[in-house]
């Protein structure tokens, strides 16, 4: 909670039958349905589980249907549901004291990768999911496949989905997971104005995008998104590649291209004379992400400078930490607090993180005029 004074954090431990990697503070998107059309958030005899509802929506208009996810819109506004509902209750059974005396507004951020954040209709149905559920989770109704199917059709939901003004309003944000990642740097005195690339690893995608951090002077940060790519080449990926009979070399040479793809298309078409790619200097580079760590991918990110050196001439790349998550509450131990710092960068309020601009929305650099020179020519004839 950024906005209280010593920015308390509490990890919300996960229920034991929705462990993700038998991680205690990570979920999986499974929900179980009845018969009957009612979602519950826990296994019974005789009930169908329905399995990568994350899955089922990235990439594509949340309105279209999945294959292998029967009710996806209504799942997926169930599953959140369910998460809003646990979350807030076990605050208010274990942390009563946040509450005394105070008026609690709800604000729910939705992290996405940036390469995501240019589908609009994926970004609209975000929000419509995201308001469905916050309002649903406000209802004493069960969570059903009638019950999500009609707080869809609310206004206020519908709105919420053509408006970020009014989802904010309702107390729902969806931000690119890149812009919430660096807002502690870039509200840091250590941050620089400049072109940065950021690296996030993750269990199953590897999220590459370019941005410019501009401050303003007045207070606030801007983040122009410049070229971005998520591929589904995560740690967790990996191993699925392995049991595909691929090699690692393989698996490299793909995060590679990713990155490349991201750094030369910024290099010739968004921003070529950025500094980062002037001699005498290096690009800014962050590598976050819960599979941060892995040998593989850190291997991946330290072989950008070498290439960088040899193909655009600067002096490679310079990584830099991100600020570590502050002191935050673990009701179960966890070795490694920084598996969640996306997470608790997501928990600051959308005017904190900043303004982002998307990359539709800035032109690409027009190449230099071509000159024609044969008006100047001069022949041997004319000699």
């Amino acid at each position: 909670m950024p906005v209280e004074a010593g920015e308390p954090t509490v990890a919300i431990p996960a229920p034991a039958h929705c462990l993700s990697e038998n991680h205690p503070y990570l979920w999986q998107t499974v929900l179980w349905v009845r018969g009957n059309g009612e979602f519950i958030p826990y296994p019974e005899q005789g009930v169908n589980l329905l399995r990568a509802l994350k899955q089922g929506i990235m990439g594509q208009n949340i309105d279209t249907p999945a294959n292998g996810v029967p009710h996806k819109v209504e799942a997926t506004v169930a599953y959140l549901t369910y998460v809003i509902r646990y979350v807030r209750g076990w605050l208010v059974c274990n942390r009563s004291d946040l509450f005394r005396g105070r008026n609690v507004n709800w604000l729910v951020n939705f992290g996405l990768p940036a390469a995501d954040y240019d589908n609009e209709p994926l970004v609209r149905g975000y929000r419509k999911a995201a308001a469905a559920a916050l309002m649903l989770a406000d209802s004493r109704s069960v969570a059903s496949v009638e019950t999500a199917r009609k707080i869809l059709q609310h206004e206020r939901v519908k709105e919420a989905a053509r408006l970020p003004k009014s989802a904010q309003a309702l107390g729902i944000a969806v931000v690119p997971e890149v812009a919430a990642a660096v807002t502690p740097f870039a509200r840091s005195t250590g941050s620089v104005p400049g072109l940065y690339l950021l690296v996030d690893v993750g269990a199953m995608t590897l999220d590459a995008c370019i941005f410019r951090l501009v401050q303003h002077q007045g207070g606030g940060n801007r983040y122009p998104l410049l070229s971005a790519a998520v591929r589904p080449l995560g740690v967790e990926a990996f191993h699925w590649f392995r049991e595909q009979g691929r090699t690692e070399e393989e698996f490299s040479t793909q995060c590679t291209r990713c990155l490349y793809q991201v750094i030369w298309d910024t290099k010739r078409h968004r921003d070529p004379h950025a500094e980062g790619f002037q001699p005498g200097n290096a690009l800014p580079v962050f590598l976050t992400g819960g599979g941060s760590r892995n040998d593989l991918h850190r291997s991946i990110v330290d072989a950008l400078g070498p290439w960088l050196v040899h193909f655009v001439k600067n002096e490679g790349m310079r990584l830099i930490d991100l600020p570590k998550p502050v002191p935050i509450e673990f009701p179960k131990p966890l070795d490694d607090p920084n598996r969640l710092a996306v997470a608790w960068r997501l928990s600051y309020l959308p005017e904190d993180i900043g303004e982002i601009r998307s990359m539709s929305n800035i032109p690409n650099v027009e190449p230099p005029p071509h000159l024609d020179y044969t008006d100047r020519y001069i022949s041997k004839d004319q000699v």
